[in-house]
């Protein structure tokens, strides 16, 4: 009769434990959900700041590019800091609009490469897993060409001055809109160079 009872206080005991589990989990799910809403929402607010202060750049005007360079640096800690919490932030993860925050905040962390190397390779995976971020990634390959002083493959890196505005060195002028097609661009190299150049600076 006691073991019979002790079974049953038991049997109680480990279905209140998995009850527990179960609020326990749902809970946890729960926080991961509301962290990562709350990430999204950063990125997205950290590139608006991004594109402000490059919208009110002005060339040799070393208060809007002071301001510009401290931006950028605020902007990549927190990127390492988001990234140590819930690594790169895919589109899988913080959707679309925050993922494309991400691979911008790095693309102008100029000054802190291995945030930009650790954006190419996951960038990379994420292209070959199937998510449309094969610009961004060709972005940041031709970036970090250009920034060692090497050439580029997608043609992505155009430079301006005040007298000219060019494409920086390719590697292969015969197959860069090959390249360019491979990683989803549709726009042609020519009509991709008018267009940048016809920007207002």
């Amino acid at each position: 009769m006691i073991h019979f009872l002790t079974s049953r206080c038991s049997a109680h005991a480990l279905l209140l434990l998995f009850i527990l589990c179960l609020n326990l989990t749902g809970t946890e799910q729960a926080c991961a959900t509301d962290q990562k809403a709350e990430i999204t929402t950063e990125l997205i607010s950290l590139f608006q700041q991004d594109q402000a202060v490059r919208k009110n750049l002005i060339a040799n005007n070393p208060s809007t590019i002071e301001k510009m360079l401290s931006t950028d640096h605020y902007n990549a800690e927190r990127l390492n800091k988001i990234i140590r919490q819930i690594g790169w932030p895919s589109e899988n993860k913080v959707g679309i609009e925050a993922s494309k925050a991400a691979f911008f905040i790095a693309q102008h962390a100029i000054n802190d490469r291995p945030l930009m190397e650790l954006a190419l390779v996951n960038l990379e995976h994420s292209f070959k897993s199937g998510e449309p971020s094969g610009k961004y990634f060709a972005m940041m390959y031709d970036r970090l060409k250009l920034l060692d002083g090497e050439p580029q493959k997608y043609g992505t890196q155009i430079i301006r001055n005040k007298n000219s505005c060019s494409v920086y060195l390719l590697l292969d002028k015969e197959k860069v809109s090959l390249y360019r097609e491979e990683a989803g661009f549709q726009q042609d190299l020519d009509s991709y160079q008018k267009e940048v150049c016809e920007r207002p600076e």
